[in-house]
């Protein structure tokens, strides 16, 4: 299994399952929230009890973490339904640093208020998937989705986001992590209210972070991918519904370790259906990993991981 990640001798990032998602609409929509809240539970039901530390922010109060309660557990529960949520809005939880992981760390949450667009990200310790995947996945399905995703990666602590472009790439190794933040990925997922300058771009579009154990297309992108259906891979299971199409790469989730042999065909046979909306590369150099868009290697290392399963 993988080992936790570090730069310059610190670690940096720990092994995890990760579900990260980008949903079309705000926090101020109620039935949103409420859902929204639904996804909160399925963490805290599990988690609450490894998590040491809960911030909250939005129009009404500012982000100041706390040492976690059963009464401010219950008072995250209370943020989706109250409170002025305008961009910056945020509920984090997150495990306590430590003397040798001096960052918070896994199991972690946050979901973050953006201009038209609501993210959450999750990670939990590799060896603790169990029934919650699953049981996010029920929520995610029937949310408002530009697209989600849900696999195994590394959970870069959002202090580190700075070193994010010297990070080491795990992908040569472990071909199915995902090593990016959620928030990094948002300028390729839509045009609307996106600050990357489309129209210098005219022949490119939007599409979907990355690919998964689990891979959630939204509405939007669904025109461009027909036939999901018809994924001829055995390992491959389709579920479509209203307005999303999930896509199941194998019984379980795994690294696609090179080393050990892994069978990540599963995965590549979702990524060759999904190929017409892969994430846009010239938006990737600006954003996923930091800005690499005028460093001829960065642009190389994100053009191997949008492809890495080609």
């Amino acid at each position: 299994m993988p080992k936790v990640l570090t730069l310059d001798d610190e670690p940096v990032a720990e092994p995890a399952f990760r579900t990260l998602a980008w949903i079309d609409g705000s926090l101020n929509d109620s039935e949103l929230a409420e859902r929204l809240g639904q996804a909160y539970d399925v963490f805290s039901e599990v988690f609450g009890g490894d998590v040491g530390v809960i911030g909250m922010r939005d129009g009404d109060r500012r982000l100041a973490p706390k040492e976690v309660t059963t009464r401010l557990l219950n008072d995250g529960r209370k943020w989706f339904r109250t409170g002025r949520k305008e961009f910056a809005a945020t509920l984090r939880l997150f495990r306590y640093p430590t003397e040798d992981f001096n960052a918070p760390r896994v199991p972690s949450f946050r979901v973050d208020e953006h201009d038209g667009c609501v993210l959450l990200e999750t990670s939990i310790p590799d060896e603790n998937v169990g029934t919650f995947a699953d049981d996010l996945a029920h929520v995610l399905q029937e949310l408002p989705l530009l697209s989600a995703v849900q696999g195994m990666g590394f959970a870069v602590p959002i202090s580190f986001e700075s070193l994010i472009t010297r990070f080491p790439r795990t992908t040569m190794r472990y071909r199915t992590a995902i090593e990016f933040f959620v928030s990094d990925a948002i300028d390729g997922v839509r045009v609307e209210r996106s600050p990357f300058p489309w129209s210098q771009f005219p022949d490119i579009s939007p599409g979907i972070p990355d690919i998964g154990w689990r891979t959630f297309v939204g509405e939007s992108f669904l025109e461009r991918t027909p036939g999901l259906n018809e994924i001829d891979h055995e390992g491959v299971a389709v579920d479509v519904r209203e307005k999303v199409v999930v896509l199941t790469a194998g019984e379980e989730p795994i690294w696609g370790d090179v080393n050990a042999g892994e069978d990540i065909s599963p995965y590549q046979a979702v990524a060759a259906a999904l190929r017409p909306i892969r994430y846009p590369s010239e938006v990737a150099y600006r954003s996923l990993f930091g800005d690499l868009s005028d460093d001829a290697s960065g642009r190389d290392r994100i053009d191997a991981y949008l492809g890495r399963y080609d």
